[in-house]
């Protein structure tokens, strides 16, 4: 009997398969596997399905760009350890700047991005919308999910505090059952949702709720602050009931942008207004001076053009970055290149 593929491999990634790949993976007794990422180490990973980690070999083994959690992999189970020899083409990727530099990407073929901000000393819109600008640049889908919205508490302030965002806000609360079923019906079979936001806002016990077990440990804030401690230290993907699924992410607090489209898509009106500005007819001009004119008196229209020039900064900033990195690599390498061809050309010394 052929065996079945695994759920959630839609035809973005049965394409890029030959029929061959698809002969051994449908074979009965086959060693041949697709699986998805549910862990990432460097050139370990463990995939769903498999007891065993897997070593990632070959040309699916790129420091620069390693295989991550919610990747589709080909898995070779004829050695021990498995060897993943092949990375399939991602849909989306959702990256980040690290601290010290460079780019993380952070989790692969998203569908649903839920960024969590809890009621209290964590509400941070400026940090939402660096989410949503990465989540713009990835291409995924985002929701604010106001997390920790007890009981008899009254979300209006925060709900007001996100409102120019422009984003999609739900409160919940995870831990009475609040709106759990609101998030568990955004997902149909086979999409991939994640989990984003600081320490302390909720993400695991929303992910156990979300689950129906306790696949996460759970901690208290600081009363002092109400800053969260970090109990997720990995990122994580889970297989939900009804076949979607969930991935986890460790707490961040810094969320460095990569590129400057995402800013663009993250504050629309903005992006329009310099848009008509830089290119419009005067009519168009026009048409945009008087209300630009009322919003600059607004605090909150002002505190949204200043996080877009911080953005918009940070972002070109860390473009720049990458394109005098890559001018240096290839300075380098030429020089070397140059040193080993005078090298090699310089007349063998004849002995006295």
């Amino acid at each position: 009997m052929a065996r079945s593929l695994p759920p959630g491999l839609r035809p973005f990634f049965l394409d890029q398969l030959s029929a061959a790949d698809l002969a051994a993976l449908q074979a009965p007794g086959g060693t041949l596997s697709a699986a998805r990422v549910s862990f990432a180490s460097r050139d370990r990973v463990r995939l769903l399905g498999l007891e065993a980690m897997a070593v990632v070999a070959g040309a699916a083994f790129d420091p620069e760009d390693p295989v991550v959690v919610g990747d589709w992999v080909l898995v070779s189970q004829d050695s021990d350890p498995p060897v993943v020899y092949r990375r399939l083409d991602r849909s989306s990727c959702l990256r980040r700047r690290k601290p010290l530099g460079g780019v993380q990407a952070v989790a692969a073929n998203l569908d649903l991005a839920l960024i969590c901000t809890a009621m209290g000393a964590d509400l941070n819109p400026r940090r939402v919308e660096r989410w949503a600008a990465l989540c713009q640049e990835a291409g995924v889908p985002a929701r604010v999910l106001l997390t920790k919205v007890d009981p008899g508490a009254d979300p209006a302030g925060a709900l007001h505090a996100l409102a120019p965002l422009g984003l999609s806000v739900t409160p919940l609360s995870a831990l009475h059952g609040e709106g759990v079923e609101t998030v568990r019906g955004w997902l149909q079979p086979g999409d991939t949702a994640t989990l984003l936001g600081s320490s302390g806002v909720g993400k695991s016990t929303l992910i156990n709720a979300l689950l129906g077990a306790t696949i996460q440990e759970t901690g208290d804030i600081r009363a002092i602050d109400e800053k969260g401690r970090h109990t997720t230290t990995s990122r994580s993907l889970h297989a939900m009931p009804g076949g979607a699924y969930l991935v986890d992410n460790p707490g961040v607090r810094e969320v460095g942008l990569v590129e400057t489209g995402g800013v663009a898509e993250a504050f629309p009106e903005i992006d329009a207004l310099l848009r008509a500005a830089a290119f419009g007819a005067a009519a168009t001009r026009a048409r945009w001076a008087a209300p630009w004119r009322r919003r600059w008196r607004r605090a909150s229209w002002m505190a949204a053009l200043a996080a877009w020039k911080k953005l918009e900064d940070e972002a070109r900033a860390e473009v720049q970055r990458r394109v005098e990195g890559a001018r240096t690599d290839a300075r380098l390498s030429t020089q070397k290149a140059r040193g080993r061809n005078a090298r090699f050309s310089e007349p063998a010394k004849r002995r006295p």
